[in-house]
């Protein structure tokens, strides 16, 4: 049974894709993608641990991918825009292949329908959603209606700001001031209600920051959609 929020908002999304695959390397740059930091990435493992295989459907230049499979976990990443690392030109709105889990940090423009796909395709292996949003996604009476019929089991403020990065530029980003980030995780396995178990602090995890450096090894990229998807299955 199709979810008409799910359609609405991936309507609403369709002109932001369709600019996004026009093959234009600034695309992403001009609709969000700022990538995130390795504190970031790691501050989320230190609170939550994930079981099974793990897609990154945003995955740009590998930030969030390498820290995960520098640590052991079995990455899938792809991402809509070719950027040199995953599969190139998956639109992740349109996939139907079901995964264990989905770490990611979306063009917020596209938060909601991310957050739809999403638990969609996670629903079957009882997995979780973890997005990396603007602290403001509490807000706005259009994500009212998402919020209130899917919230999510638990979310992790950061107490400092996390800086997200311009694509891989390491001095240039977002954060860091005024804007504020929190992991939200969707857990399809918890009951209860919301809750904010602690607050992150960025600055614990900045020692590690080479961890994953972009420049570090890329993954053999699957060559079609089915095949990503695939790969994830048991």
């Amino acid at each position: 049974m199709t979810n008409p929020l799910a359609t609405m908002a991936a309507s609403k999304a369709s002109r932001t894709r369709r600019q996004m695959v026009a093959g234009d390397p600034s695309a992403r740059d001009r609709d969000d993608f700022y990538s995130t930091p390795t504190e970031g990435t790691l501050a989320l493992l230190s609170v939550e641990k994930f079981y099974g295989s793990i897609a990154e459907p945003a995955c740009g230049m590998g930030h969030i991918s390498k820290v995960l499979i520098d640590l052991g976990y079995n990455v899938w990443s792809s991402d809509l825009v070719d950027r040199g690392y995953g599969a190139p030109r998956i639109d992740f709105l349109m996939n139907t292949y079901q995964v264990d889990n989905i770490i990611t940090n979306p063009p917020f423009k596209l938060a909601v329908p991310f957050v739809l796909k999403a638990l969609e395709l996670t629903k079957e292996a009882g997995g979780k959603v973890a997005m990396l949003l603007k602290t403001t996604f509490f807000e706005s009476m259009d994500r009212s209606p998402v919020m209130d019929e899917f919230p999510p089991s638990r979310f992790y403020p950061f107490a400092d700001r996390l800086q997200c990065l311009r694509g891989n530029d390491e001095k240039h980003g977002i954060g860091g001031g005024m804007m504020s980030f929190t992991w939200f995780v969707w857990d399809h396995r918890a009951t209860g209600p919301l809750t904010m178990p602690c607050r992150l602090r960025a600055a614990d995890f900045a020692a590690t920051k080479a961890l994953a450096h972009p420049s570090r090894r890329k993954p053999k990229a699957p060559t079609t959609q089915q095949e990503l998807f695939q790969q994830a299955q048991p």
